[in-house]
């Protein structure tokens, strides 16, 4: 027997969304993206965001960080 999924309870104060990124060389792109984030998660105001840069060599790790 399995046991029964959970649902997941958005209204939960401890519920928190991560959003990862991996990317290369997107120092034009992330900006915007960064930016968007809000228009599209449940609770705009509880998410987290986790950027991994590929070791770029243009400025797209400042971009993230401002």
């Amino acid at each position: 027997m399995k046991p029964e999924k959970e649902k997941m309870d958005t209204n939960n104060p401890s519920f928190k969304t991560l959003i990862c990124f991996v990317c290369y060389e997107a120092e034009k792109e992330i900006a915007e993206v960064l930016d968007r984030i809000p228009d599209f998660v449940w609770n705009s105001d509880d998410y987290h965001v986790l950027i991994s840069d590929d070791a770029s060599q243009d400025n797209t790790a400042q971009v993230a960080l401002n």
